[in-house]
């Protein structure tokens, strides 16, 4: 950013020690209090049972309402208010506050700045900001780091999430300066956040197209070859278009052997139980990156998961994931074994074709046409056995295959490189963003006269 995410702006002139485990020192005309002392009230939300949106439902936050810590307005559920239901209304410079989450979601929040009607749902806190107070400062005070990793120390971890009690929330203590000073450390904040935000978003929308150009150049070099200059013909095939002419055009089947039988492992290594690799799908990432730190032995894995092995191509079946790309030319297995999610395919072929088919099963018409090819009922919806199998790919000489991969994995990793380095820069802008609302809600900077 402009100043280099450096902070520079003036201090106060004096401050002095606190006792606030998050802050070492306030400024002097300040105060340090409890959370009660700024509010009205802190309570949950409705438990009128919900239903599917109709005509006579009104809508009421749910947990992920917040998640991104503003109000989401399509992630709500449906309820059909009752009178008593009518002090669950939302009024405008409420703060919802998440205090049933996953331990990383524990004190998110987001405020109610809108006209329209809103009701406070269960599991979530309504923090209801005495008229004295501003509801935007006070909503970044609960975003600081500070007050995020304290009260996450507070929380009571369960299986699936944690819990904050809310007298831990009313106790809390936070620095609180005069109200003048809170209009203008959340008018600068408000500023300087959407200012980084923006950044923030324009490089993102940068890594976007730089992703849509590479499935674009993976899917010209499997499809078409990398040399302009080529004689192209006919392929026969719709959807493919022409080829160069002296590229055949083959079925998967005829090249690869889709989902080899478990009676290809060797003997010995299930004889003697040797530990394999463990691949679950979330360990397989959308770049072709696989987390390989968790092994089984074969015995555990060998009736109830799916096979492969070293130089296999593995593509998630499934929705979301096949969708999202999610797929490995898998290596470094232990043992050359590994079983993983029932959910993949597995396709085999020999070392001359491996890369070649990695790139075909992550470029952009194949993922399109085995979406459209999917079957099962929503959110089920799997490729089948049958559309890879059948499924056409263009293939050049053995000794252009080697060259042209090695021309696309240099063009790749330039990509790569440009959105790792601006992947950098959005991180760096974020640790700004949080440092900077750090600073100003603890005095660390002085903002009223910017």
């Amino acid at each position: 950013m402009g100043r280099g995410n450096k902070m520079l702006h003036s201090k106060y002139l004096t401050y002095k020690k606190c006792n606030i485990s998050w802050v070492k020192e306030i400024p002097s005309h300040w105060i340090q209090a409890q959370l009660r002392h700024c509010v009205i009230d802190i309570n949950n939300g409705t438990t009128t049972e919900q239903f599917d949106e109709s005509e006579i439902t009104k809508p009421v936050t749910r947990i992920e309402t917040i998640s991104l810590g503003e109000i989401n307005w399509n992630k709500l559920g449906w309820i059909e208010p009752t009178s008593n239901d009518k002090k669950f209304l939302l009024k405008s410079g409420d703060i919802l506050f998440s205090h049933i989450n996953s331990l990383s979601m524990i004190g998110n929040s987001a405020i109610f700045e809108n006209d329209k009607q809103l009701y406070h749902g269960m599991n979530l806190l309504r923090i209801q900001p005495k008229p004295e107070i501003v509801s935007r400062w006070l909503l970044y005070i609960l975003k600081s780091k500070g007050v995020r990793n304290t009260l996450s120390a507070f929380a009571k971890p369960a299986i699936n999430q944690a819990s904050l009690p809310t007298h831990a929330i009313r106790s809390f203590q936070i620095p609180i300066p005069p109200h003048p000073e809170q209009l203008s450390i959340a008018a600068f904040l408000d500023r300087e956040t959407a200012r980084i935000d923006a950044l923030i978003e324009k490089k993102k929308k940068l890594i976007e197209l730089l992703k849509e150009k590479r499935t674009a150049l993976i899917t010209r070099a499997v499809t078409k070859g990398l040399n302009k200059e080529v004689k192209m013909k006919p392929s026969g095939i719709e959807w493919l278009g022409e080829i160069p002419e002296h590229w055949e055009v083959k079925r998967l089947k005829e090249i690869a052997n889709i989902n080899p039988s478990k009676s290809n492992i060797c003997s010995d290594l299930v004889e003697n139980d040797v530990e394999v690799s463990f691949l679950p799908m979330e360990k397989v990432g959308e770049d072709g990156i696989i987390q390989l730190n968790e092994n089984k032995k074969i015995s555990q894995v060998m009736n109830s998961f799916t096979y492969f092995e070293n130089g296999d191509v593995i593509i998630a079946k499934i929705t979301p994931c096949f969708e999202n790309g999610k797929g490995a030319l898998v290596q470094n297995l232990l043992n050359g074994i590994g079983f993983g999610s029932t959910e993949f395919h597995v396709w085999r072929t020999s070392p001359n074709f491996q890369k070649w088919l990695y790139y075909y099963s992550i470029s952009g018409f194949f993922r399109k046409f085995g979406e459209s090819s999917m079957t099962g009922a929503a959110g089920q919806k799997r490729v089948t056995t049958d559309f890879i199998k059948t499924f056409s790919v263009a293939i050049p000489p053995i000794q252009e295959i080697k060259s042209t991969t090695d021309i696309l994995e240099g063009k790749l990793h330039d990509i790569d490189k440009l959105i790792s380095k601006i992947d950098t820069s959005i991180n760096k802008n974020t640790e700004y963003r949080t440092a900077l609302i750090s600073a100003a809600v603890t005095g660390k900077i002085r903002v009223g006269e910017e």
